[in-house]
């Protein structure tokens, strides 16, 4: 789907096509499976190349990595921050088809608010100190305590390595102070 008037195609460099877009329509290809990367170029009116994006087939996940997608948690019982969690593979890339089921230990200076993964037929608590990944992903809510200091969240699922994400929490803004496997 895209607003550019065409779209080309490559995989591992090799294009089946450029194809022009209909008013209000989509373009499609159909190409046999091949392992590699798959790119698309859009192109406006007038030709110009105005947007590329590329995806890599992945290798199978390894590992579970934590990352911090908000700041700006203080200590004062009330503030939230958003942890996303991903499974990645070997070169760090995130592995769309890992459905791990995935544990989170949260320090005491931390409350879990709730979980999720983006799927629309997931009948699993919100809150809870669990998730199974989404395509690869899930996010994990919490609200810092009263408590300034550090706040350590962990995560676990069986055959891949853990992570774990230190987080400070002064009275001012939140800092990561370091993030590592263990």
């Amino acid at each position: 789907y895209t607003n550019c008037t065409s779209v080309e195609l490559w995989l591992n460099g090799v294009s089946p096509g450029k194809r022009e877009r209909k008013p209000f329509g989509k373009v499609h290809w159909e190409v046999p499976y091949e392992a590699g990367n798959l790119v698309a170029v859009r192109y406006d009116a007038k030709g110009e190349e105005q947007i590329r994006r590329s995806i890599q087939t992945t290798g199978v996940a390894e590992k579970i990595e934590l990352s911090l997608a908000s700041v700006g948690v203080e200590a004062d019982g009330h503030a939230v921050a958003i942890i996303n969690v991903a499974a990645t593979d070997a070169e760090g890339r995130s592995v769309p088809t890992a459905d791990n089921e995935v544990e989170f230990e949260v320090s005491e200076s931390a409350v879990v608010l709730g979980v999720g993964n983006g799927n629309p037929t997931s009948h699993e608590p919100e809150q809870a100190p669990r998730r199974r990944l989404f395509n690869g992903a899930a996010q994990l809510i919490i609200r810092s305590t009263s408590t300034m200091g550090r706040i350590v969240v962990q995560a676990h699922t069986a055959g891949l390595e853990s992570d774990m994400l230190e987080i400070e929490v002064p009275d001012a803004d939140l800092k990561i102070t370091s993030i590592g496997a263990s």
